[in-house]
């Protein structure tokens, strides 16, 4: 009969061995697979790029699904990575398929409304992506830090809004588009560092 010892250390690896089959699967990165480091509010090297993802929610707080390489991060790549097509052949798989097209928010600098070239990329991007989804109309959901009072931080957010909204209209979007601003208001991140601030300072875009 085996000792105690030699069943307890039986039962550990077998118990971790259920964890590690059980876990979800973390593909590793291609090492090859880099993102630009343009905004130095972000990381300067994105742990965030670790995970696989289908859409921000399966990314890590305050982080976003990349919609070409369907990777998290957190800092604004280069302009070669939005550089994303949508064929005639493409646009039909993604009317009956919209997880083949992700949206993605935008970010602003401390008390701006000013679209920085990497927003601006993005919102091109946003902008092809929503020709192809076949919606009704578009909301923009517009934050802000905690920084500064409750009211001028609304109004902040709103300004945010309209910002986008105007890009994305010059950009030819038809669609009817609200602008629903939050101010301070569902931060997505809880802390108080530049980084956090940076990260909250922010436009969603969603669909119906």
């Amino acid at each position: 009969m085996p000792n105690k010892s030699a069943m307890l250390v039986f039962i550990v690896l077998a118990t971790l061995g259920c964890a590690r089959r059980n876990a979800p699967p973390d593909q590793p990165l291609d090492p090859g697979a880099r993102f630009g480091k343009t905004d130095p509010r972000f990381y300067k090297d994105d742990p965030a790029t670790k995970h696989r993802c289908r859409a921000d929610k399966d990314c890590p707080d305050g982080t976003m699904c990349h919609p070409g390489t369907h990777v998290c991060f957190s800092s604004y790549p280069g302009p070669g990575m939005v550089d994303i097509t949508f064929s005639t052949q493409t646009q039909g798989q993604l009317k009956g398929r919209n997880k083949a097209c992700l949206l993605v928010r935008v970010y602003f600098p401390p008390n701006s409304v000013e679209l920085v070239a990497e927003a601006r990329r993005w919102l091109e991007y946003d902008a092809r992506c929503l020709s192809v989804l076949g919606k009704k109309r578009v909301i923009l959901t517009s934050h802000s830090d905690a920084k500064g009072g409750a009211g001028p931080n609304l109004m902040l957010s709103r300004k945010r809004g309209d910002a986008v909204k105007d890009f994305l209209k010059q950009q030819g979007v038809e669609l009817p588009i609200e602008v629903i601003g939050r101010g301070e208001e569902d931060p997505l991140m809880t802390g108080d560092s530049e980084r956090d601030y940076a990260f909250n300072r922010r436009v969603e875009i969603l669909v119906d």
